[in-house]
């Protein structure tokens, strides 16, 4: 990206408040201009509906499901748990729209807009990352989605050309659902029910992803705000006067409205959050076990695909929060997040300003200034943390427990599955 052009916020939260229009919910209004429309009505209808009403056919399907369809049982438990994991964090997030409004309107206040500030935030290097990983996240789920979606077509098409054209058309459809008609019935009946199994996986995805795209673009803006306020204090020089105690105290005060928000931040996604990792673990040890005991290649390639689409989604969720917490010294005070190794030289990112309050040349203030400095170097300790709904704390410690205990679950039910077979 070109270093003159300036970023705007809404470029941070265009991907995420786009997909969230097509599932008819208005996070956040850019003006007062924007009316809520009648195609997001019918929109919002559709979620509500899926919301309501598939919750029971899963239900049910898993009631009427052959008992020895252990496969069967599984990919419907995964989908199951999907579906209900995606609605629940889109929905929480929804109920919260007007305290996410709070936390953007706090971002827009301290958001630079000309050329020489965003050189300073080192803003374009911020979009670039947050801006790969948001479509890393969204890209990932989505391809595989449209790979669930039309397994069935394509394996019909597979063994039709393998039996010479003498194979009928089976009427399977990509999920396990129960409804109350019979879908094989008619051509007509079984098109209808198979574009309502791609709306609703499209609603499932959009609705599992955003939340998380959403918290991502948060994060990646409130490390951006701490990094410049440590540069501040770095650079700050005390000349020995009263306006010392003036500047650094908007410094300070600066620093406290971001720790604020991030408490903020997490009366609104912590329940996400929280949902996504315990839907993590179950999804993980479901899809793993699909993989596993898949009777195809096509299965076994989408299974390890979606596995891949929620891995990626909990990494990068795990690094942005103990991004928030950690800081890596690169060259001088640049810093650089770095996913793929964690460096030894770490130190906290969010209390780095109590590090830059000794590193700045405090010396050079008066013995009141001196004598002052230890207050806020200590208030400047406390920690801005992603937490899942005061259950834990995101971070790459707690990606790792949990990938454990996924693994652990995962070989206990394939070990019972190998005692059965």
């Amino acid at each position: 990206m070109d270093e003159e052009v300036i970023v705007t916020i809404k470029e941070f939260f265009d991907i995420p408040l786009k997909f969230c229009l097509t599932l008819g919910i208005r996070l956040y209004k850019w003006s007062e201009t924007e009316r809520t429309t009648i195609l997001q009505v019918c929109l919002l209808s559709n979620l509500l509906l899926h919301t309501s009403v598939y919750p029971f056919f899963l239900v049910i399907y898993q009631i009427k499901i052959d008992p020895n369809d252990l496969l069967g049982r599984t990919s419907s438990l995964a989908i199951s748990l999907f579906c209900v994991n995606a609605v629940s964090k889109i929905l929480f997030v929804a109920r919260h729209y007007k305290d996410l409004r709070k936390i953007i309107h706090k971002l827009i206040k301290y958001f630079p807009t000309t050329s020489g500030g965003q050189k300073n935030f080192n803003l374009h290097y911020e979009f670039k990352t947050m801006r790969r990983v948001s479509s890393i996240m969204l890209w990932t789920h989505l391809i595989t989605a449209v790979l669930f979606d039309f397994t069935p077509p394509i394996t019909f098409g597979i063994e039709y050309m393998n039996s010479g054209g003498k194979k009928e058309f089976n009427f399977i459809l990509p999920y396990g659902i129960w409804y109350p008609w019979d879908h094989e019935d008619s051509a007509i009946m079984f098109v209808f029910t198979y574009m309502t199994q791609l709306l609703g996986s499209y609603v499932a995805v959009v609705s599992f992803v955003v939340p998380d795209l959403l918290l991502i673009s948060v994060v990646a803006l409130a490390n951006m705000n701490f990094r410049y306020i440590s540069k501040l204090i770095r650079e700050f020089h005390p000349t020995g006067t009263n306006e010392d105690f003036k500047s650094l105290g908007q410094i300070l005060h600066y620093h406290d409205d971001i720790l604020n928000m991030i408490d903020e931040v997490n009366d609104v996604f912590s329940f996400s959050v929280l949902l996504s990792f315990f839907g993590f673990g179950g999804l993980l040890c479901l899809v793993a076990f699909n993989a596993v005991v898949g009777s195809s290649m096509l299965d076994i390639f989408s299974q390890t695909l979606f596995i891949l689409s929620i891995l990626l989604i909990m990494y990068y969720l795990s690094a942005y929060g103990t991004e928030m917490i950690r800081l890596v010294n690169g060259n001088g005070n640049e810093i650089e997040m770095k996913f793929k190794t964690r460096q030894k030289q770490t130190i906290f990112q969010s209390t780095d300003v109590s590090v830059a309050l000794t590193d700045h040349p405090w010396y050079d203030g008066s013995i009141h200034y001196q004598r002052m400095l230890p207050f806020p170097i200590a208030r400047a300790q406390r920690p801005a943390q992603l937490l899942g709904y005061k259950f834990f704390v995101v971070s790459m410690e707690s990606f790792q427990s949990l990938m454990t205990t996924s693994y652990q679950l995962f070989t206990l039910i394939k070990a019972r599955y190998d005692e059965d077979n």
